[in-house]
């Protein structure tokens, strides 16, 4: 067993701007060579165990440094005392690079159920670990920082937000942007409006549903855009066809329920059986529209390797606004002659 200090060092370049494995990384953690029976690594873990930063697994490498095993405390404790660790150690091993992502590192540990995630080279080289305390710190930042993303503020980080040093000025600077764009997007949705203006004049009635139109739209998109982007964290590779065919019949079915609720409010309250018709077959087509909008931002910004936080918050908004008082209009324009 050694107590392995790891030669990990900051370069003054790419290491610095992003938020790589390495420097989160511990430098000291328990190794093991693979050829040790499991009575010596027993035996030299309890010599170091008060100076380890982690102590769930023992690292087994081969006489090359190179990480071929893992064994947790409890089965070094457990097993048979001369057993070899090339015999009991863990060969499917979850490692990261140095330069890997911060968040990807949380996500493994998430997903395998891991405390701590081994830190190797090119050469597969063990050369630190991401403990588990340094791991709830990168969920918690980095969950912050896509809250941050999804409410359209992107110059700030986990950092900025829990200071209070930021100016006025730079929190306004930070969150203008897509605001201006938000306002950009109302203006040519109030255009929408006026477009169809004729349409509302025969029945205004059918004005005052408009907001409930554009939230359920906002809430069916933003649901399915949350989801999916945590989904697209825990699985870097899935079924494109069939995610989007899950997404379109949960939006439909989405939109028959809240559709044939409005259609009952409409016959029983207004006396409206017409306009429950209209508002049926709107919140139905609304509803699987912003479900497909809702996955196809983030799946694009993906595949552009862009963060999907990004355009999952302000510019689907606005986006799905549009399109739900185009579809709500044109439905009201294509049935309400006919009805």
């Amino acid at each position: 067993m050694q107590k392995s200090k790891s030669n990990i060092q900051e370069s003054k370049g790419t290491a610095q701007k992003l938020k790589t494995a390495e420097k989160r990384a511990v430098k000291l953690f328990a190794k093991a060579k693979f050829d040790d029976t499991v009575g010596e690594a027993k035996k030299a873990y309890l010599k170091i165990a008060g100076q380890l930063e982690s102590r769930h697994y023992v690292y087994v490498v081969n006489g090359k440094n190179k990480l071929v095993g893992i064994l947790s405390i409890k089965d070094l404790f457990n097993l048979p005392q001369n057993k070899k660790l090339s015999e009991v150690m863990v060969k499917e091993i979850v490692s990261v690079r140095t330069n890997t992502h911060q968040e990807r590192v949380a996500i493994l540990s998430l997903k395998h159920r891991l405390n701590a995630i081994p830190i190797v080279n090119k050469e597969n080289e063990i050369v630190g670990i991401v403990p588990e305390d340094e791991i709830l710190k990168i969920m918690h930042e980095e969950n912050t920082e896509d809250f941050l993303k999804f409410a359209g503020i992107k110059k700030f980080n986990y950092h900025d937000i829990i200071s209070e040093t930021i100016s006025p000025m730079v929190s306004m600077i930070s969150r203008a942007p897509w605001l201006i764009i938000g306002l950009i997007g109302g203006l040519f949705a109030a255009g929408i409006v006026e477009f169809f203006e004729g349409a509302l004049k025969e029945e205004f009635i059918l004005a005052s549903f408009i907001p409930l139109i554009v939230y359920i739209a906002d809430a069916v998109g933003t649901q399915t855009e949350t989801v999916f982007v945590r989904f697209a964290a825990l699985n870097l590779k899935f079924n494109f066809k069939k995610y989007l065919l899950k997404e379109i019949i949960t939006g439909m079915f989405i939109g028959v329920l809240l559709g044939l609720l409005l259609f009952l409010f409409s016959i029983f309250f207004l006396n409206q059986p017409k306009i429950g018709i209209i508002l049926f077959v709107a919140l139905f087509l609304t509803s699987t529209i912003a479900a497909i909008i809702g996955f196809l931002i983030p799946f694009v910004l993906i595949l552009l390797k862009c963060d999907p936080a990004i355009g999952a918050g302000p510019f689907a908004t606005i986006f799905t606004d549009i399109i739900s008082l185009v579809v709500y209009f044109s439905s009201v324009s294509l049935l309400y002659p006919i009805l």
